[in-house]
């Protein structure tokens, strides 16, 4: 299930400035596919709206392996079994069909590199009711894309991994590659507190089904405040249910998108996730949008990016710690 428009922006920007004190205000403009700046900027920026571009649930986000500015995006079921890679120097968007898989209900989207191979892994894991004894994972080598001459794109999985969790079925929309562990890592959606699984992609890339061992309860995600649960009566309970997660490339940032908060934990040292988990996040003043369910770092870890599965704007959040 998610969460509707009866969470009126007028209501949420209440509820974050007095619970949350994490938002900055939304520009209304909506400008055309731009550049991103070249110097850093100061503030979060609207770097593009996506409108007319088949992007219109966006349900995951992943920088590219190869080329600085190039992110990778997925929508949600009920769409087709396709890639989106936008390009913001040339602000161009391709599709690019994945042959032979179903777009059952895909959430986010993660890359990585594996034996100097750079992928993308398509993780069909969203499970709304939690009855999906197996999901699927697509992985898909990147492809190398000419932004002036390339349509009518398409190519075919490398893999596709039948996946199942240690402790059952559960509805996962939070799929991201760690560095530290070479692991693919899942974090479920509806359960309280949250709970993260892991898999190897030296398990990933052997034949056979896979089974994502349970490795910590996230109880480091803030649950709703009282104020959250005042203004939002009906819609509280669903109002920190992580909708997507990414790691930095050099490990030791952690973000988490909720549909109220975007938050950063910080591995120390020799820490697991596990460990890292169940301390302090920190949050992050992002874009207040509609239904936020994407988002990525951007390649050298200095930005954020995000997008909304309602409305195709795409900003980026510069990043410091």
């Amino acid at each position: 299930m998610t969460l509707q428009h009866a969470m009126g922006r007028l209501l949420v920007s209440i509820c974050l400035c007095l619970a949350l004190n994490t938002c900055k205000a939304r520009t209304q403009q909506k400008p055309t596919p731009q550049p991103a700046a070249t110097n850093e900027p100061a503030k979060n920026t609207l770097v593009a709206s996506l409108e007319g571009f088949e992007l219109s649930e966006v349900s995951g986000i992943a920088a590219s392996q190869k080329r600085d500015h190039l992110f990778w995006m997925i929508n949600d079921s009920g769409n087709g079994s396709n890639l989106h890679a936008f390009h913001i120097p040339s602000s161009k968007v391709l599709k690019i069909k994945v042959k032979g898989a179903k777009n059952r209900d895909w959430e986010d989207l993660t890359s990585f590199r594996y034996k100097g191979q750079p992928y993308l892994l398509i993780p069909d894991t969203g499970d709304n009711k939690g009855k999906r004894q197996t999901v699927q994972l697509y992985l898909v080598k990147e492809p190398e894309l000419n932004f002036e001459q390339d349509q009518n794109l398409s190519l075919r999985p490398e893999r596709v991994i039948e996946l199942s969790y240690e402790d059952g079925p559960l509805d996962c929309e939070s799929v991201t590659f760690d560095p530290n562990t070479q692991s693919i890592l899942f974090l479920g959606k509806r359960m309280v507190p949250p709970v993260l699984y892991g898999l190897t992609l030296a398990e990933l890339f052997k034949s056979g089904p896979k089974t994502a061992t349970r490795l910590a309860q996230a109880t480091g995600i803030p649950r709703p405040t009282p104020v959250v649960k005042y203004l939002l009566p009906k819609k509280w309970k669903y109002s920190a249910q992580p909708t997507a997660m990414d790691i930095s490339s050099d490990g030791r940032f952690m973000v988490v998108l909720t549909y109220l908060t975007t938050w950063i934990f910080e591995r120390k040292g020799n820490q697991t996730w596990a460990e890292v988990l169940i301390g302090k996040p920190q949050a992050v003043a992002t874009p207040l949008l509609p239904q936020a369910e994407a988002i990525c770092f951007e390649r050298g870890n200095k930005a954020l990016f995000l997008i909304s599965e309602d409305r195709p704007d795409l900003f980026r959040v510069p990043f410091s710690l």
